[in-house]
């Protein structure tokens, strides 16, 4: 079976020191608590890396990533977050070109063509 990172990323690059920042979304990951208890169903390994309330620190994700050591990677995006989903997959296949990085969230949804161009999905 497979080992799959779910990442929720941080906010706060989006959000913070502004004026917006009050309205920064800390909000559980429940799509990704969704994917996570089906696949756990099946027989995957599942961990959730939820970044929402942290900064965005691109060595603590990168260390989370070589740490958990996954087969798979999914990430959730809304369009403020399409930054990071780039710069994630970029870290996750700069680690293993073997890693399968997968985007989910309404900005891929809505965007795929888009994403798959941005991306390294």
């Amino acid at each position: 079976m497979s080992k799959v990172l779910l990442i929720n990323p941080s906010y706060q690059p989006s959000y913070g020191g502004t004026k917006a920042s009050i309205v920064n979304p800390f909000f559980p990951t429940l799509g990704l608590a969704t994917i996570a208890a089906t696949a756990k169903q099946r027989g995957h390994e599942v961990e959730i890396l939820d970044l929402c309330w942290r900064p965005y620190e691109i060595e603590f994700i990168k260390s989370s990533i070589k740490k958990t050591k996954p087969d798979i990677v999914g990430i959730h995006a809304t369009t403020p977050l399409m930054n990071q989903l780039r710069d994630i997959s970029l870290i996750t296949k700069d680690i293993s070109k073997d890693i399968r990085v997968v985007g989910g969230g309404p900005h891929p949804t809505a965007l795929p063509v888009e994403t798959m161009n941005e991306s390294m999905l």
